[in-house]
C-alpha cells in the first residue's frame, strides 16, 4: 500500500480516525492494481481474508476515504453500480465506457491532455486535487 496514503490519514486532520484491521484491508483492496471495486467486492477481500465484516463499517469507511479525498466514486454506466478507486494524482487516467460492450477501460492520460489542465487551471490560479475523465464510446462499425 502507498505510504502516501498512510500519511495522509495520520495528519492532525484525522487524529480520531483510527487505523484498524478492517480500514487497512479495505485500503489493501483498493490499491490492488484493479483500479476500481464495488462495495461487494470489497467485501468479498474481506470474508475471504476471513475478515468479520459488518458492511456498516465498509461503508463509514468509504464514506471517510471519500470525504478525505484518497479514493472516488465511478458509477457502471450499464449497472449503475458504483466502485472506488484511489486517487493517484501520479498515474491519472481516462475511464472509456463502450457501450457495445458495456465495459469501462482505463487508459493513461495523454501528457497533451494533462499539461493542457495544468495551463488552464493555472490562469485561474489553481491546482488540480484529481483529474477525473470520464468518456462514452462506441465502436465506429456498429
Amino acid at each position: 500500500m502507498n505510504n502516501k496514503i498512510i500519511n495522509k490519514l495520520n495528519n492532525k486532520d484525522t487524529k480520531n480516525f483510527r487505523l484498524t484491521k478492517i480500514r487497512l484491508s479495505i485500503l489493501e483492496c483498493l490499491s490492488d492494481g484493479h483500479h476500481s471495486h464495488s462495495i461487494k467486492n470489497i467485501i468479498d477481500h474481506l470474508e475471504k481474508k476471513k475478515i468479520k465484516v459488518n458492511v456498516s463499517s465498509v461503508y463509514n469507511t468509504i464514506k471517510f476515504l471519500i470525504n478525505k479525498g484518497i479514493i472516488e466514486i465511478n458509477n457502471n454506466f450499464d449497472t449503475k453500480e458504483q466502485t472506488y478507486e484511489i486517487i493517484n494524482k501520479d498515474e491519472l487516467h481516462i475511464h472509456l465506457y463502450n457501450i457495445n460492450t458495456n465495459e469501462t477501460i482505463q487508459e493513461p492520460l495523454p501528457n497533451k491532455v494533462k499539461e493542457s489542465i495544468q495551463e488552464f487551471l493555472n490562469n485561474k490560479n489553481l491546482l488540480y486535487e484529481n483529474i477525473k475523465l470520464e468518456i462514452v464510446v462506441r465502436d465506429k462499425n456498429k
